[in-house]
């Protein structure tokens, strides 16, 4: 990353927060692994199929499993309740992905590198996003498709490692639950003989 003179320089509190939301959405993924290999039958083929599988292949797995599951509560399956709780979880991941990746994989700038340029402007942070003073660019192109440079603050990257950090104990959270109700389920079943 370069300055304004183009000298470079370390920015420890940008690589820092970045670094955050790195490792959150990592800890997100492997509790959303350990939630799909629950919803398949805890057994270790579902656990093989699932490593390594990006973000968005758990999510669309948790919800096709969730999608057939639907009706049925074997000794397996959450509940409906707990389903659809989760579900409202996976929507909210598919969100923080978005964010995850423009923070992953934007280039960072201390400069916007479109200012030279007469028919680019600058892309300013959301008008609801906290204030702080060290403020960054950064563009990522999708797709073939050149996209301006926006700027963030360190605080605004600090929020989504936030977010992903409080999603991961929400989905725990969830987890542990519904692990808990299938334990009695069993329970229940063996002492009335099934």
């Amino acid at each position: 990353m370069t300055n304004n003179g183009g000298a470079n320089r370390p920015h420890r509190d940008l690589y820092a927060a970045i670094g955050r939301v790195a490792s959150a959405s990592a800890r997100l993924e492997t509790t959303l692994r350990l939630i799909l290999n629950d919803l398949a039958g805890m057994n270790d083929i579902a656990w093989i199929l699932f490593e390594g599988q990006s973000t968005d292949s758990l999510i669309s797995n948790c919800r096709t499993i969730l999608w057939f599951a639907g009706g049925g509560d074997t000794i397996w399956i959450w509940n409906s309740d707990q389903r659809m709780r989760l579900t409202k979880l996976l929507d909210e991941c598919t969100e923080l992905r978005r964010g995850r990746n423009v923070v992953i994989h934007g280039t960072w700038s201390d400069f916007c590198e479109y200012e030279d340029y007469e028919d680019r402007e600058c892309e300013l942070r959301p008008p609801d996003s906290p204030q702080d003073g060290r403020i960054y660019f950064f563009k990522r192109s999708k797709q073939r498709m050149p996209v301006g440079d926006t700027h963030l603050a360190i605080i605004d990257i600090e929020t989504l490692a936030d977010q992903f950090e409080a999603m991961d104990s929400r989905m725990r959270t969830l987890q542990r639950e519904a692990r808990e109700a299938q334990r009695r389920r069993w329970k229940l079943r063996q002492s009335e003989g099934e």
